[in-house]
């Protein structure tokens, strides 16, 4: 594996729910993971023979749908990210992925660690994609006051609704 000169980070793993395998070819490729209201993509990078090195970076909900729907190269997700910086984690395979991660500003990327300037996504939107690149369910709070008003333009308008109201 490339010998990376980067500086350490803690990093919570466990608050990470996985949403989809976004690229899967004889093992995850790419995958997305949310927490709260955060989205994150692990691209696999390089290994050797004990670990997987995997990049770890944020993105918006809005670029992630831009790739997911062909707008935008994951190599603009990569570069572009709202942090200016990427994670590395060297995962074997076995237990958790390690509590602290080697971090390194998007312009000491190695070279072959990037994507290629046009990787646009090229793959089945999967139900499991759907549901995070577009939600079904929405909160909103409509003050007592106005519920009325609310249910009945919700009825006019044919919209079904779960609410409850307290």
């Amino acid at each position: 594996m490339t010998t990376l000169e980067t500086f350490s980070l803690p990093f919570d793993f466990s608050k990470m729910k996985k949403a989809a395998d976004l690229i899967y070819e004889n093992g995850t490729l790419l995958a997305l993971y949310v927490s709260e209201n955060d989205y994150y993509l692990f691209l696999w990078a390089d290994c050797n023979e004990t670990f997987n090195r995997w990049m770890i970076f944020r993105t918006t909900l809005k670029d992630l749908s831009s790739y997911i729907y062909g707008k935008m190269p994951l190599y603009d997700l990569v570069v572009n990210n709202p942090d200016g910086f990427v994670r590395f984690a060297d995962y074997s395979g076995q237990g958790k992925f390690p509590s602290e991660t080697l971090s390194l500003p998007v312009k000491k990327i190695p070279e072959d660690y990037l994507p290629d300037e046009d990787s646009y996504f090229e793959f089945e939107i999967t139900d499991e994609i759907k549901n995070v690149i577009s939600p079904k369910n929405y909160k909103i709070s409509v003050p007592e006051k106005e519920q009325s008003l609310f249910f009945t333009l919700m009825d006019k308008l044919g919209w079904k609704s779960t609410a409850a109201v307290w």
